[in-house]
């Protein structure tokens, strides 16, 4: 399991994610409650920007950032499935995550996942 660290003001973005790296985030208003979850495959600084709808620093959307780095895309999209589970999955919130681009044969690592049922795909195929 990889540490998420936060929550985080989303107007110092640039003091706690300074790498390029993939990765999971989790979005709030406040701080405590989770809105939103998501990953990037390739920059999930650049994913939470986009997600938050900041511009020119202004956040529009969210004002906290939880933020974890994975070593690749298949890492993001199992702690994104972890926390899809988690966070999201009683709330009937958004779909399960998806794999990565031309991964498509990696399963969710929740065991009884109904997504991995319906794929044909076991917690064993990642």
């Amino acid at each position: 399991m990889i540490e998420i660290k936060g929550p985080h003001r989303l107007d110092h973005i640039d003091y706690y994610v300074r790498e390029v790296s993939a990765g999971v985030y989790m979005l709030s208003n406040d701080g405590e409650r989770i809105a939103e979850i998501g990953r990037s495959d390739t920059n999930v600084r650049e994913a939470i920007i986009k997600a938050c709808g900041v511009q020119r620093g202004v956040d529009t959307k969210y004002a906290y950032f939880w933020v974890g780095y994975t070593p690749n895309a298949k890492a993001a999209f199992r702690e994104h499935c972890k926390l899809w589970h988690r966070y999201m999955y009683m709330k009937g919130i958004e779909t399960h995550p998806t794999p990565p681009d031309g991964e498509d044969k990696v399963g969710c690592p929740v065991s009884e996942c109904e997504w991995n049922q319906a794929n044909g795909l076991s917690s064993d195929d990642y």
